[in-house]
């Protein structure tokens, strides 16, 4: 009997969203993270936010529960948890931190973020999550539904920087040419996939690192997870401890 685990991505996550905690020291974090489950399972108790198996972060380990306990209202403390995890990565299910019956469900999707920013900006913003449900589940094998090696051959070329398309598991015109262009167009899908995981994989730990965003128009920076920007008379300055995001906001 196999033994499934939330992925590793996640549990530093919910590691550092801890140690965050911490120094709030009137509030007490609370975490529910589901191992993975079988579709079957998912079926059973789809979870607060009700999602088939197919659209669901739950068999890729990826939907979380969190709470803040403490004094308060609810409306405030929802807000701190809200500062608390989103610049981590953790994504909220609900659009605003409003009470509700899913006020404590996030998501974590990691290096799959990018999908949705590729198919948002491609105009499949409808493909957006069903692709991150199953390329995620895809990578630590518990789809169920078909095609599994071509969906995560589809999400790694994403993930490259290359338009794929849907994560739908056909190699259709968009999906060859995406291959092409990651010049793996001659190899099968069982070799482009060695390839496209020994691109993706994480580099190894480095120092911290330094950089300039030099800009000669007004813009806004929104730096999160292990970046952290500071403004200077002509752009910014960024520090760079580990994977985040930098989301550049650009005036006319």
């Amino acid at each position: 009997m196999s033994i499934r685990v939330i992925p590793e991505d996640v549990t530093r996550a919910l590691a550092a969203l801890s140690a965050r905690a911490l120094k709030h020291s009137q509030y007490t974090l609370t975490v529910h993270a589901p191992s993975p489950l079988s579709w079957e399972k998912v079926v059973e108790n789809p979870g607060p936010c009700g999602n088939p198996p197919e659209r669901s972060p739950l068999p890729a380990g990826r939907e979380v529960y969190l709470w803040l306990e403490g004094p308060g209202t609810t409306e405030v403390r929802l807000g701190l948890l809200w500062g608390l995890a989103v610049p981590l990565g953790f994504v909220p299910w609900q659009r605003y931190p409003e009470p509700g019956p899913t006020q404590q469900v996030f998501h974590f999707w990691g290096p799959w973020r990018v999908l949705e920013d590729q198919l948002v900006a491609a105009g499949r913003g409808e493909a957006a999550w069903p692709g991150l449900c199953a390329a995620a589940q895809c990578e630590i094998g518990t789809w169920e539904g078909p095609n599994a090696q071509t969906r995560l051959v589809q999400a790694h070329i994403h993930r490259l920087g290359h338009a794929c398309g849907p994560i739908d598991g056909v190699v259709g015109p968009i999906t060859v040419q995406a291959l092409a262009a990651a010049g793996l167009g001659k190899l099968s899908l069982e070799e482009a996939l060695v390839q496209l995981k020994e691109r993706v994989a994480p580099p190894p730990p480095r120092a911290l690192r330094r950089g300039r965003l030099e800009l000669d128009v007004p813009a806004t920076v929104h730096a999160s997870g292990g970046v952290r920007a500071v403004r200077t008379p002509h752009g910014f300055m960024l520090t760079i401890a580990g994977d985040g995001r930098l989301i550049v906001d650009v005036g006319i």
